[in-house]
């Protein structure tokens, strides 16, 4: 995990990415969002999180109302 964190780390700095506001956990928000803006539907997603309830799921799910205040929407896929 450590190994995994530090990669996250290096690669925001190299981003322009305030390695603070990135962690591993980001990946899981941001993907979770990117999948629902993509058309998938909560209960889709929620197996994958591994989630019992989608109510944690859609907890999950971040609006897009201010992006640039979410570190890991600035990276593009």
């Amino acid at each position: 995990e450590d190994v995994f964190r530090h990669i996250v780390k290096k690669y925001a700095r190299l981003a322009g990415v305030d390695p603070r506001r990135v962690c591993c956990h980001s990946f899981r928000v941001t993907g979770a969002t990117k999948a629902v803006e993509n058309g998938g539907k909560v209960q889709e997603v929620q197996p994958w999180m591994g989630h019992s309830s989608t109510a944690t799921t859609q907890g999950y799910i971040r609006a897009r109302i201010e992006p640039e205040d979410i570190p890991t929407f600035k990276i593009h896929y």
